[in-house]
């Protein structure tokens, strides 16, 4: 049964336009945080390392050593410019609240899979195989809160799935856990 109203007397309709405003304003920031990066005016903090497993239905765990990028210019940079990425590794942006995200692999010389994860740790979208150097916009086609960039074909090599989970616990007190 479809639900009208959020507890807390929200409707709808206002919960979509914080997600709109939420969203703008990490794309401002993205977007600036890019430009003063590219102007020298500061050079981004070292991304923090973590461990991140993707649950999948079929009861399979995938362990990735990941990076985390969570402000601006870490956002903004993501895997720009890197040669390779390993196997086991990923980077895991995490965005201040849930929106629709767009990516892209502008500068990017790997080919990626972005696994688009919702507010509970569920991989809402996969979008596999994104070609370097491609500025098409890619997006979650939802409400997300963090994406998970892997080696272009690991999600369907690995079997993973829209519905799996991801277990990480800078992303579970970013899910206000």
């Amino acid at each position: 049964m479809p639900v009208s109203r959020i507890s807390d007397g929200m409707s709808k309709q206002s919960l979509k336009y914080a997600a709109f405003a939420a969203g703008a304003l990490s794309l401002v920031l993205i977007v600036a945080g890019l430009i003063l990066f590219q102007r020298g005016t500061f050079s981004p903090a070292e991304f923090s390392k973590d461990v991140l497993v993707i649950q999948s239905q079929n009861g399979k765990k995938h362990r990735f050593h990941i990076e985390i990028a969570e402000t601006p210019s870490q956002l903004a940079r993501g895997l720009m410019e890197r040669d390779s990425l390993a196997s086991d590794a990923g980077m895991l942006f995490i965005y201040p609240a849930s929106q629709e995200i767009l990516m892209w692999m502008h500068n990017t010389k790997i080919p990626l899979d972005m696994l688009f994860i919702d507010q509970a740790g569920v991989i809402t979208r996969i979008a596999e195989n994104n070609r370097p150097y491609d500025n098409r916009k890619v997006s979650s086609h939802g409400l997300a809160l963090a994406v998970l960039e892997i080696n272009g074909g690991l999600a369907a090599r690995f079997g993973i799935r829209p519905g799996d989970t991801v277990q990480n616990a800078r992303l579970t007190r970013a899910m206000g856990f």
